[in-house]
């Protein structure tokens, strides 16, 4: 822990947005298990995203942690074929017990015309089972549901919840490669039958195996509330990095400003994977707002004074762009502000953040042409008296965890009232 935040300031910021923390999903972060008080907008995600909760979910959830790494190697090793009769025409050379019953219904079927046609029951060594048909089909879940979060989240592999998953898919896969040469099939569909058979054997990893088929049916297969609300009571994400953290901590902030402030959400998505997870209508339905995170508009991008500058140098897009950006549209017309995140409490550093904050000023200014008022806004940590008084509110506000929200809401509201003059 570095020396600008103590274990109890982290433990405070992840507290201070349990609520709504559930929305955060990224690679880099790992699995926190502080109770989640209550989710009252999980009705307003989409639902992709819906889904693509229910898969980190049942991913990370305990009951497949114990199905792959207790019951499948058990699987693997001690699955045995079974022997069962199958009947069949026979002609010469009768393997088997002749069913004579058959036989003779065989016969008159055909007139007995074919009088040298007998049915008889041979064993035959075959793989399935309800045991195997639940297990095909767990395996065929978590390799689906893996490659599909592994596609659409980004973030670094190493530590954290996305490491534990990759690690997982490749067990799955390996899995998968050595049931198929003995024959036992893919299976995209168990019935209920093999659930209750599994449920009630003795064998552990049988019973683990329904567990797991479960937890996909609840949370993936047909997702119900109570269910996707219980696993995130469990436990949700957060991200490793505290800088990361004090930037979801300030979109979260945002969103809670504008919901305090009577706006209704029309679109609500993750944090991390969406550019733009949050889109507000003002009380009057005059005004449409947009949190922006780790992302530019695309006006923005057509815009950048400095765009070649930056595509010359091979510059990374993480440099080219503030951590956030709220967006107020009324029709035509459209007001920015700025926001970026820097938990340091250094002088020197805050200095610098200073004059990037100026830099993306000047390097977007064509976004803000007829704007009026504060056009960026610096959110620090604390202990930064001397460089608040020395803000020009005119251009640029400073604030700190403190007094956030309560300068943000007073700025949003300046734009909001001059967007509604002008419409």
């Amino acid at each position: 822990m570095d020396a600008c935040w103590s274990l109890e300031d982290r433990e405070a910021i992840l507290s201070d947005i349990s609520h709504t923390l559930h929305r955060f999903v990224s690679g880099r972060a790992d699995t926190w298990h502080g109770v989640v008080a209550c989710v009252t907008d999980l009705a307003g995600l989409e639902r992709a995203d819906i889904e693509t909760l229910g898969r980190v979910h049942f991913l990370i959830s305990d009951e497949v942690r114990e199905f792959v790494w207790c019951a499948l190697p058990d699987l693997l090793d001690n699955h045995r074929p079974r022997v069962r009769l199958v009947h069949a025409e026979q002609r010469a050379g009768i393997r088997g017990s002749i069913a004579w019953g058959s036989t003779m219904a065989t016969r008159a079927r055909r007139g007995g015309r074919q009088g040298a046609t007998y049915v008889a029951a041979s064993p035959r060594s075959t793989y399935e089972s309800p045991e195997l048909r639940l297990l095909m089909f767990v395996l065929q879940a978590l390799d689906d549901s893996a490659s599909r979060v592994l596609t659409g989240i980004a973030g670094a592999s190493t530590g954290g919840w996305l490491e534990r998953v990759i690690e997982l898919h490749a067990v799955v896969r390996d899995a998968i490669s050595r049931l198929e040469p003995r024959g036992v099939r893919p299976s995209t569909r168990s019935t209920s039958a093999d659930v209750a058979t599994c449920s009630r054997s003795s064998r552990a990893s049988a019973r683990l195996t329904a567990q797991a088929f479960r937890r996909y049916h609840d949370l993936v297969a047909a997702p119900t509330a109570k269910s996707l609300v219980g696993a995130l009571r469990q436990q949700v994400l957060a991200p490793l990095d505290d800088d990361v953290l004090y930037e979801v901590w300030a979109v979260l902030a945002a969103a809670d400003v504008f919901t305090l402030a009577g706006w209704r959400p029309r679109l609500s998505r993750l944090v991390g994977p969406s550019p733009a997870p949050f889109t507000f209508v003002s009380p009057r339905g005059r005004v449409t707002a947009r949190i922006w995170y780790g992302h530019l508009p695309a006006a923005w991008r057509r815009t950048s004074r400095y765009r070649s500058i930056f595509d010359r140098y091979e510059l990374a897009g993480a440099v080219r762009r503030p951590d956030m950006i709220v967006e107020l549209r009324a029709r035509k017309t459209v007001r920015y502000l700025l926001v970026e995140v820097k938990r340091t409490r250094d002088k020197g550093y805050i200095a610098d953040s200073v004059y990037k904050v100026l830099g993306y000023l000047a390097d977007f200014d064509v976004a803000f042409a007829g704007a009026e008022g504060v056009r960026g806004l610096l959110l620090l940590w604390d202990g930064v008296a001397d460089f608040v008084r020395a803000a020009t509110p005119e251009v640029l506000e400073i604030a700190t965890c403190k007094d956030y929200r309560r300068k943000l809401g007073a700025v949003l509201a300046d734009k909001w009232q001059e967007l509604v003059c002008l419409a």
